[in-house]
């Protein structure tokens, strides 16, 4: 089935009862993007708004979770990063973030999780501006990566991830 098209295929998923559709990222087979996208809502923030919020930006200062892409510990490890060091967030279709990793234990180990959508970048939003990783920067806002019963933009993507290089 191709998710792209809306012909009578789709119907099936107007289903009562629950199934199984794969979605873009299990059809992901080069092996160099072995880790998933989670986006989740960091506790000390709401949306995108309250990253402009003083006392609220200092917390996340002191975070490791909020302005940082987390991954496995030991995943980490193994591809030789360090906490706080820069890397690039990529998935198969080229779309990249970056951002200070933080390696935690508390994550699958496929799993590349992003909180919130920070990442400020207008000059007006001062406190916000450059904090934090922009992650709807790697959707695809397209009819193959929507889900056709509610229109959601598919948030789990097949990625790859690699350090920063120093000034680019």
């Amino acid at each position: 089935m191709n998710r792209g098209d809306l012909t009578n295929e789709q119907w099936e998923q107007f289903t009562p009862l629950p199934t199984y559709f794969p979605i873009k990222a299990h059809e992901v087979k080069d092996p160099q993007y072995d880790l998933y996208t989670l986006i989740y809502r960091d506790t000390l923030h709401v949306g995108s708004g309250t990253q402009m919020h003083p006392e609220l930006d200092a917390l996340s200062d002191t975070n490791p979770y909020s302005y940082y892409i987390c991954i496995n510990e030991d995943t980490g490890k193994k591809k030789g990063l360090k906490n706080g060091q820069i890397i690039w967030v990529e998935t198969d279709t080229g779309r990249k973030i970056k951002g200070p990793v933080s390696l935690i234990k508390g994550i699958h180990p496929q799993m590349v999780a992003v909180a919130s959508i920070n990442g400020h970048w207008s000059k007006y939003l001062t406190i916000g501006r450059g904090k934090g990783v922009h992650f709807n920067d790697l959707l695809e806002i397209d009819k193959d990566h929507v889900d056709p019963v509610s229109l959601s933009a598919d948030s789990c993507l097949k990625v790859k991830i690699y350090p920063a290089k120093e000034g680019k």
